[in-house]
């Protein structure tokens, strides 16, 4: 595990007043096995940062709707 997360490329798919979809590309650095990737998300006023997604074992994930937004 590095020492620091990395920090991807993303992209958003689908947005809405209430949802998100967002895409990541894989991790290029292939010396560092990648293990999954975790998605944290904040309110956009300056809260606190939470996991959103936690897809440790399960690196083939790279797509994800976060919901009940506000």
């Amino acid at each position: 595990m590095p020492d620091q997360p990395i920090n991807l490329e993303w992209v958003i798919e689908e947005s809405s007043s209430n949802y998100i979809t967002v895409q990541w590309d894989d991790v290029t650095d292939k010396e560092i096995q990648t293990t999954g990737y975790i998605l944290y998300i904040d309110n956009g006023n300056d809260g606190d940062f939470r996991v959103a997604f936690d897809g440790t074992n399960k690196p083939g994930i790279r797509k994800y709707t976060v919901e009940g937004l506000e």
